[in-house]
């Protein structure tokens, strides 16, 4: 048997958070509100931990949330989505703030979804997700994220020793 060294390429889909079954289906993480007037609150944070780390070529994402006022109807509201690899300081914005104006306290759902190449900060596994809701009134963006959001990356580990 020979041994010798290679570059792998490797994909899987992880859902960024499990539950329970229901009777209907749909199910969310707890809602995460905005921190204060204007200012930013995790709704989401998440770790993408695969068995075998690397080097992400790029990632494809389908994120499902919901965002809602807590009691106004005239709050906008604003949600961002970054990554970043895990444990770095610096977080990548993987799309311009979405706002919504006068919002209302029903439920609005949306899905951001597609891919998105690796750049510095979000180019290695393990990583991290988050979510972020603001609004214009104090304490009144709410959001949570649906069951059947995923994270797919394709990533190599490089040097891999593999036996023939």
């Amino acid at each position: 048997m020979a041994k010798y060294d290679r570059d792998i390429l490797h994909t899987e889909t992880f859902k960024l958070f499990g539950a329970n079954l229901t009777d209907n289906g749909v199910q969310y993480t707890a809602a995460g509100t905005a921190a204060g007037q204007d200012t930013y609150g995790t709704a989401y944070w998440g770790t993408i931990n695969p068995k075998v780390g690397g080097s992400v070529l790029w990632y494809e994402f389908g994120l499902t949330y919901g965002i809602k006022g807590a009691t106004s109807a005239t709050a906008d509201i604003k949600v961002q989505w970054r990554g970043r690899d895990k444990g770095t300081g610096s977080w990548v914005n993987l799309h311009s703030a979405t706002a919504w104006l006068d919002v209302g306290t029903t439920e609005i759902p949306n899905t951001i979804s597609g891919y998105y190449g690796a750049e510095a900060n979000f180019n290695r596994l393990p990583c991290e997700l988050q979510m972020l809701v603001q609004a214009t009134e104090s304490a009144e963006g709410v959001a949570r994220v649906k069951n059947s959001s995923y994270i797919r990356p394709i990533w190599q580990t490089i040097g891999a020793t593999v036996t023939a």
